[in-house]
């Protein structure tokens, strides 16, 4: 991997699998952390499978300096996830979120309505 290493947490969510690609032809190397176990092979990827119950990831003795990060997961899953962010070093973070806060909170889905209101 090269010298510039990003932290996708995320990183198999529709958002995830369009900014992998585009990461790794910027030339940063790129650790991409899902929940789920994920058996692609990634040129300039390394899976790691994301462990909230550990609060790490699943190797979590052996995180690497990471100090750059993108957050494409739930905004709200985010606390699961400051052991491993502050184990690898994180200095800046990158989350992306949704309008839905503000455009579905009075909605006729009651599910909508939900999300709206955890969000914000």
């Amino acid at each position: 991997m090269s010298e510039r290493v990003v932290g996708i947490i995320g990183a198999s969510s529709l958002v995830g699998d369009c900014l992998l690609p585009l990461c790794v032809q910027s030339g940063a190397g790129v650790v991409a952390w899902s929940r789920t176990a994920t058996v692609r092979r990634d040129p300039g990827i390394e899976w790691r499978l994301l462990n909230p119950a550990m609060g790490m990831g699943d190797r979590g003795d052996t995180v690497r300096p990471i100090s750059d990060w993108i957050i494409v997961a739930p905004i709200w899953v985010i606390p699961e996830h400051f052991a491993l962010l502050e184990a690898c070093g994180a200095r800046r973070i990158v989350a992306l979120s949704s309008t839905s806060r503000f455009v579905k909170g009075d909605s006729s889905d009651p599910g909508e309505q939900r999300v709206a209101a955890r969000l914000a």
